[in-house]
């Protein structure tokens, strides 16, 4: 029989026969291995003494392998969990009144946000009117299911309607079973390229709104800002703090108007309306000044607390990783002095770039009473 014995560390080694079997030699008392002593003391023994030394070897090799087979295993199963983002224990950024920590999540970020997606069904509306501003016609055909028609098309860009139309769905299951569906969610190209059009566009950045709810004489101006910070794209900053609207509307008082919501009635009727906003020049100009002033000042304030939250929670996420790092460093000599120089030099680029983020005006809405077309002065 042949035997080959390797040297796997002072003190340490493996010998081999030639059906596979292994056994681990080392010092006495060493972990998962035997002393050399202890095998020649067996083998010297006769046949009687050396059956009860054969039965404790075999059961220590058992419970040894027992040992490393749960190790194995708990490991595989940590790696298939964070690999496959489904399992539970995941760390992830929680944002309470005191700040931002870092919690533990019973399911994975994407198993959390897929099916955070599902549940947002009403937001179907949405994504059809959307389509319907560009010239893309929907027809409902039943069981969830739409005709999308790009016949009256009013920009290029929208790669999968060139060929004519196509049926589209908004439940998952179903586009699981047809194949032959367009599944549309929020991140789907069709989707992302007329809301690119749209944002990058001038429809919709001033907007006037006659409100029979509001009392007479009153008038309330809402500011849509957007909070963006310009950073390499190395930093990949849109992890903390990614192109934020801050909404904030105030009145004709100067008053914040928190949680602000024109009447069911004049949403639906302002497609109708058309105004002529020549005559009111003059009220305009002394009407809106001042409001526009409040909201930039409130806007930078509602944005501060947001560029700190963006900041607190990359200094706790990295200063965790960094942490981690160092502390794997010391029990494996792979982790480079590189990785973790690399990690605290992104985490201080971050820390500096965060705060240089601004609100920049992105579109305007005066929302009035009736009575107040009347004002010419």
């Amino acid at each position: 029989m042949t035997l080959e014995v390797e040297r796997t560390g002072e003190h340490a080694f493996v010998g081999r026969n030639e059906r596979g079997a292994e056994v681990r030699l080392g010092r006495k008392g060493a972990e998962a291995a035997f002393s050399p002593a202890e095998l020649l003391q067996i083998a010297a023994q006769d046949g009687s003494a050396r059956e009860p030394a054969i039965s404790e070897l075999i059961a220590r090799t058992r419970e040894t392998h027992a040992q490393l087979a749960a190790i194995i295993a708990n490991g595989r199963d940590r790696l298939l969990e964070l690999g496959s983002q489904r399992g539970g224990g995941h760390r992830q950024l929680a944002s309470d009144g005191a700040g931002t920590s870092l919690t533990e999540s019973p399911e994975g970020p994407l198993l959390t946000a897929l099916r955070d997606d599902d549940s947002h069904a009403a937001h179907d509306e949405y994504l059809l009117r959307l389509l319907e501003s560009f010239g893309i016609h929907n027809e409902p055909l039943g069981g969830e299911i739409f005709l999308l028609d790009p016949e009256l098309i009013a920009v290029d860009g929208f790669e999968e309607l060139k060929s004519g139309p196509r049926q589209v769905c908004f439940d998952r299951r179903l586009a699981l079973a047809r194949d032959d569906l367009l599944y549309l969610r929020g991140d789907h190209p069709l989707l992302r390229t007329a809301q690119d059009l749209l944002l990058s566009g001038e429809n919709g950045n001033a907007a006037f709104l006659v409100d029979d709810s509001l009392p007479a004489r009153s008038a309330v101006l809402e500011a849509v800002h957007v909070l963006e910070c310009v950073a390499p794209a190395s930093l990949n900053v849109e992890r903390f703090l990614p192109p934020t609207p801050v909404c904030i509307a105030v009145d004709t008082k100067l008053q914040l108007r928190p949680a602000f919501t024109p009447g069911e009635r004049a949403l639906l009727r302002a497609g109708d309306r058309v105004y002529d906003l020549t005559p009111m020049r003059k009220v305009l100009a002394t009407l809106i000044p001042p409001m526009l002033e409040r909201l930039r000042k409130d806007t930078g304030s509602a944005c501060e607390t947001r560029i700190s939250d963006a900041s607190s929670a990359a200094k706790l996420l990295l200063d965790a990783e960094i942490s981690r790092l160092r502390a794997l460093a010391e029990i494996n000599p792979a982790v480079r002095p590189e990785e973790i120089t690399a990690l605290e030099n992104e985490r201080d680029q971050l820390l500096a770039v965060l705060p240089s983020a601004r609100p920049r005006l992105d579109a305007l809405r005066l929302v009035v009473s009736p009575d107040f077309l009347s004002l010419r002065r």
